[in-house]
C-alpha cells in the first residue's frame, strides 16, 4: 500500500530535524546529555558526522581528473542556429543499501559502467568497493551505523518520536546530496526511504508503521497513482458517470473520433456536463499522462491495455 508512503519534503533540513529530535529527548528525560553515550546520542552523532563528511567522501566523484572527459564532449544548439562544444555532466546513480551489521550506506555508481560500457562510460578511474585492505570503500558517500535498530526505536510504542526525526533527519540528508551533487553531475536517485503511515493521509496525529527503502520508479508510481485517483474522482466519475477505463474504451469504439465522442457522451451523460471537443481532447490527453500503462499515448499509438481491449475490442 503506497498511497500512505510519503517521502519528507516539507522544507525543513537536516538539522532542524536533529534538533527536533533532540528536543524530544529532552522532554521525555529530563536528565538526559549528549554526554552520555546512550544509543540515541550514538545515532545522534552518527547522521551528524555522515551530514559534516558526505562532500569529503565524494572527493572521488567530484574529481574531474576521474572523468572520462572524451565521452563528456557534446554540442548543443545556439539560438542563431549555430552550435557549441560543451562538456555534459557526468552520470551516476546512487544506491541506498543496508549491511549485513545493520548499518545504512549511500554509494554512486556511474549509470553506465562495466565492460560492455568501458568505452563510453563517464569516468575513466571507478571502483566499487574499497581499494586497499583498510580503505573506505572507494564510491561510498556515507554510512550510518545501527540504522536497523534506529527504525526499530522509532516504531516502537514507548520513547519513539525523537528517534522518528532522526529518521526523517536521515531522509531529507539524502535529498539535500542529491541536490548539492546536481550542480555538477547528473544525479538519479535510485532508491529511497519512505515511511508508512496509520492513516491514508499523513498528519501531525499519524504514527508510523513501517520504515522501508523503495525504489524511486515505485515511489513515482504511486504518487501518480493518488494522482490519477483523485483526477478520475473529480473530473471522471462525479463529472461525467464513467470511470477512466470506461472513458477510454468508449474514445476507441468510436474510432478515436472526438466528435463522434463527444455525440456519444451527450447520449450517456445525464449530468448536465458541457461537453465539447477541446474539453474532451484534454481528457484523453491527462487519460494518457495519468494512466500510461493503461493507455500510454492513447491518441497517436495502439498499443493498449489488455482491459481496455476486452471491454471494446478493436475492430
Amino acid at each position: 500500500m503506497y498511497t500512505r508512503r510519503q517521502v519528507i519534503n516539507n522544507g525543513w533540513g537536516v538539522m532542524e530535524y536533529l534538533i527536533f529530535g533532540l528536543q524530544d529527548k529532552l522532554k521525555s528525560s529530563t536528565h538526559f546529555d549528549l554526554a552520555d553515550g546512550d544509543f540515541f546520542t550514538k545515532i545522534y552523532r552518527e547522521i551528524s558526522r555522515a551530514s559534516d563528511s558526505w562532500v569529503i567522501n565524494s572527493a572521488n566523484l567530484l574529481n574531474m581528473n576521474h572523468w572520462n572527459l572524451p565521452s563528456l564532449k557534446s554540442k548543443r544548439e545556439l539560438f542563431n542556429g549555430e552550435y557549441e562544444e560543451y562538456i555534459r555532466k557526468p552520470r551516476v546513480n546512487l544506491y541506498l543499501n543496508v549491511t549485513q551489521k545493520g548499518n545504512l550506506i549511500l554509494e554512486w555508481k556511474p549509470t553506465e559502467h562495466g565492460p560492455r560500457h568501458q568505452n563510453l562510460a563517464d569516468f575513466k578511474t571507478f571502483h566499487n568497493g574499497r581499494t586497499g585492505d583498510w580503505s573506505d570503500p572507494w564510491n561510498r558517500i556515507f554510512i550510518i551505523r545501527d540504522y536497523i535498530t534506529l527504525t526499530s526505536m522509532a516504531l516502537s510504542e514507548t520513547d519513539s518520536n525523537s528517534y522518528y526525526c532522526l529518521v526523517k533527519a536521515i531522509i531529507e540528508l539524502v535529498q539535500t546530496i542529491k541536490r548539492s551533487l546536481k550542480v555538477n553531475i547528473d544525479v538519479s536517485l535510485i532508491n529511497q526511504l519512505v515511511i508508512e503511515y496509520d492513516s491514508p493521509s499523513f498528519s501531525f496525529d499519524s504514527k508510523p508503521v513501517d520504515i522501508s527503502i523503495e525504489t524511486t520508479e515505485n515511489i513515482n508510481k504511486a504518487r501518480l497513482k493518488i494522482k490519477a485517483e483523485k483526477w478520475e474522482k473529480e473530473k471522471l466519475i462525479q463529472g461525467l458517470g464513467l470511470t477512466a477505463l470506461s472513458f477510454g474504451a468508449l474514445f476507441i469504439e468510436n474510432d478515436r473520433d472526438i466528435p463522434k465522442m463527444v455525440k456519444s457522451l451527450k447520449n450517456i451523460v445525464k449530468t448536465g456536463a458541457v461537453l465539447n471537443k477541446q474539453k474532451i481532447n484534454g481528457y484523453l490527453n491527462k487519460l494518457s499522462e495519468l494512466f500510461p500503462d493503461e493507455f500510454g499515448r492513447i491518441l497517436n499509438i495502439d498499443v493498449l491495455s489488455a482491459k481496455v481491449v476486452e471491454l471494446y475490442p478493436q475492430s
